[in-house]
């Protein structure tokens, strides 16, 4: 049973207005019989801080130096998805922003 999703198309702006930065840890998983490989980035601009951004596809990603944070050039077709997750018996939303491509700047 899959949880149930909410897809909201966001603008970037809900993160920075003033442009975007990736941290330089991120974490990567292969592809699974249901999933697609994926990256998970940390995010921050000048809205909000560390924010995870979950890009599928590991050619629709930029990899970011291993130092300091990198501006994003471009985020493309970002949407937030809020699904309920079942924990200790609990119903909880929980909040992941998926984009179709992270582009670095150079």
């Amino acid at each position: 049973h899959m949880a149930d999703l909410q897809v909201l198309p966001v603008g970037q702006e809900v993160i920075g207005k003033t442009g975007l930065f990736v941290l330089p840890n991120f974490t990567e998983r292969p592809a699974t019989t249901y999933n697609d490989a994926y990256r998970d980035f940390e995010v921050s601009g000048d809205v909000q801080n560390g924010v995870r951004i979950r890009v599928y596809g590991l050619e629709n990603s930029d990899i970011p130096k291993d130092k300091g944070m990198q501006k994003i050039e471009s985020l493309t077709g970002l949407v937030m998805t809020v699904g309920s997750v079942r924990s200790r018996g609990k119903s909880k939303d929980e909040i992941v922003f998926e984009a179709k491509k992270m582009k670095l700047a150079k």
